[in-house]
């Protein structure tokens, strides 16, 4: 009896191995790479924070929700800082500062621990943003009034200060740079 003849005989063995292998294969691919991204657009080294009462920047771990309290002890002065560049982050600028509404902080902190327990996890920031539009507030560096960032003032804010640089815009800047 011949290869042939046998396999006809016996498809089942020759499906059965190959499914064996496929799986292995995938097994050892997602071992290897990882399950895929993580959805958290979180900076995985941290982020630039400033102290409102002292105007001192300071790194605050991933996923702080601003704001938050302060290394020098003030209760909820430090707010995000958004520093940008034009060419290396060596030579930074300020452009805007972001805190969030009691409403959104709560919303973005319950997010942060419902997706402790999830298989997939949901990004954080999305979820403000679609769920509560007004919930995430800007100021420029100068001072002025906080605004909801998805209003005219907010973009206004934010979109000036990436076209600080001419022709293209401004590269945003973490703590690793």
């Amino acid at each position: 009896m011949g290869a042939r003849e046998w396999l006809n005989e016996n498809s089942a063995v020759p499906m059965i191995t190959a499914a064996v292998i496929l799986i292995v294969a995938l097994v050892i691919v997602l071992a290897t790479f990882g399950g895929g991204e993580d959805v958290n657009e979180e900076p995985t080294l941290g982020q630039f924070f400033l102290d409102l009462t002292t105007n001192e920047s300071f790194v605050a771990p991933p996923g702080a929700a601003p704001p938050i309290d302060t290394p020098g002890g003030s209760k909820d002065a430090g707010v995000r800082a958004i520093y940008l560049t034009c060419d290396g982050c060596g030579d930074r600028y300020l452009g805007w500062l972001e805190r969030y509404t009691p409403e959104a902080k709560q919303l973005y902190l319950d997010t942060v621990e419902q997706n402790k327990t999830r298989e997939i996890q949901l990004p954080t920031e999305m979820v403000v943003r679609q769920s509560l539009p007004k919930g995430l507030q800007v100021r420029g560096p100068d001072g002025g009034k906080w605004v909801a960032q998805s209003s005219g003032q907010g973009q206004e804010i934010t979109s000036s200060a990436r076209n600080r640089c001419g022709e293209r815009p401004a590269q945003p800047c973490d703590p690793s740079d």
